[in-house]
């Protein structure tokens, strides 16, 4: 009887959750940050093997701005992209600038009865690496794209335009 008592007691003193919130939290994280942190593993020793890291920087620039300048008038380079996911009293924003995005030839939708166009996203990056010996592409470079892809698929999907 005792321990009833006792869960009774302490059940009643604890305060109730209230169901709904008016506080939102907005959490904001880049691209890149997002997904090294989920795919994060291995070493982490992140040395390049006898590159100066400021000159491999200055270097992937230069190269990064000649690719995007050949990229023609269907490339727009460096588009910011975001997308907020709401989930509770949470607001994760998952933002960053795509290297580029092209539009192609425009394509017939049937579904939609118009014209959309064939969209790229280019994410570019350098490295001193052969990786014409790679089987497959890096993961989280892979990964960024990906999440570009998604967030420009959901602004769009939503009817908003990046151009």
């Amino acid at each position: 009887m005792e321990d009833e008592n006792l869960i009774t007691e302490t059940a009643s003193s604890v305060p109730a959750i209230p169901e709904e919130t008016e506080e939102i939290y907005h959490i904001k994280i880049s691209v890149r940050n997002l997904v090294e942190f989920v795919l994060q593993s291995g070493d982490i020793d992140d040395r390049i093997g006898g590159v100066n890291q400021a000159n491999a920087m200055q270097e992937g620039s230069r190269i990064h701005r000649k690719l995007q300048k050949k990229g023609g008038s269907m490339y727009h380079a460096e588009v910011p992209l975001k997308h907020v996911i709401s989930y509770g009293e949470f607001d994760l924003g998952i933002e960053g600038r795509a290297d580029g995005i092209i539009y192609d030839v425009l394509e017939m939708d049937e579904k939609a009865k118009r014209k959309t166009p064939k969209v790229t996203i280019d994410e570019i990056k350098g490295m001193y690496a052969d990786v014409a010996s790679f089987e497959h592409p890096i993961e989280v470079h892979l990964a960024q794209a990906k999440t570009y892809a998604y967030n420009f698929y959901a602004k769009s999907a939503a009817g908003n335009k990046y151009r």
